[in-house]
């Protein structure tokens, strides 16, 4: 064979072999390495609050007896805890009816009332998604966002009282926030044997709301772990994990302590 043309040849294959490398590096530069379970984020859903079933009475009541205290933790438990460990629906009809008549006593209005859900501004929500798409991984090695592959929903958002019910519903919360930044074993309630975000020195950047705005008086900020039901699919009909944190601008404080949980204690 003429040198010239076996000159051409290898050319030829060595720009081919170029060629592909690059095509390659390129596909795999818009793949994220490393990635062990992908995470979508999203907003709480109306679902999520019909879940909670604490009665809020309409004044506060010196009859408030420690089957309210029970239904607020949780509902609102100040550390992470697996839904499976929630009484039955059952027990927490029991526990609210016990609470409802201790707080009729004396004549003191004690009707159930439902929790209002704060929607997100879209402005804020799209900040916080780039945040958690930027910082989750720094929290959670092996994490990836990705809704189309996620094997994960991080649902997150403000639940607050009725307008009524907010001056009980504030020092309620204030005594409760007290209690959740030291560390607890309670013998009962979500709070035994979990892993609390109390004592831990968190940035400030993690416990700031996305805009520094005033909390709602006696709003909580949750966040609740779905497994999806297939890969990119819609979350399952129950949470896997749920936590709230007193104050209604905690959104990277609760999204944050849930991930460290996960990474100190594995994806459920």
């Amino acid at each position: 064979m003429p040198r010239n043309k076996m000159q051409r040849i290898v050319c030829f294959a060595v720009l081919v072999a170029a060629l592909a490398s690059l095509a390659c590096s390129q596909a795999v530069a818009g793949e994220p390495q490393n990635c062990k379970n992908y995470f979508a984020l999203s907003p709480l859903t109306p679902a999520d609050v019909s879940r909670l079933v604490t009665p809020l009475p309409s004044a506060p009541s010196p009859f408030a007896g420690p089957d309210l205290s029970r239904l607020r933790q949780w509902d609102f438990p100040s550390k992470v805890v697996a839904w499976h460990e929630r009484p039955t629906a059952e027990e927490m009809t029991r526990l609210q009816q016990s609470a409802v008549k201790q707080l009729s006593k004396g004549g003191a209005s004690a009707s159930p009332a439902p929790y209002q859900l704060q929607p997100p501004p879209a402005k804020e929500w799209n900040a916080l998604e780039n945040w958690f798409e930027k910082d989750g991984p720094k929290r959670l090695p092996g994490m990836c966002v990705d809704e189309e592959k996620a094997g994960y929903v991080l649902t997150v958002g403000v639940v607050s009282p009725p307008p009524s019910s907010s001056a009980f519903a504030t020092a309620s919360a204030r005594s409760e926030y007290s209690q959740s930044v030291t560390p607890q074993d309670s013998s009962f309630g979500p709070n035994a044997g979990t892993v609390t975000p109390g004592g831990e020195n968190r940035p400030a950047d993690q416990l700031a709301g996305l805009s520094g705005s005033t909390s709602l008086p006696g709003a909580y900020t949750c966040a609740y772990l779905y497994r999806s039901t297939s890969r990119g699919g819609p979350p399952q009909p129950t949470p896997e994990l749920y936590y709230c944190h007193s104050g209604s601008g905690m959104p990277k404080s609760v999204i944050t302590t849930m991930l460290k949980f996960l990474d100190k204690q594995g994806t459920p």
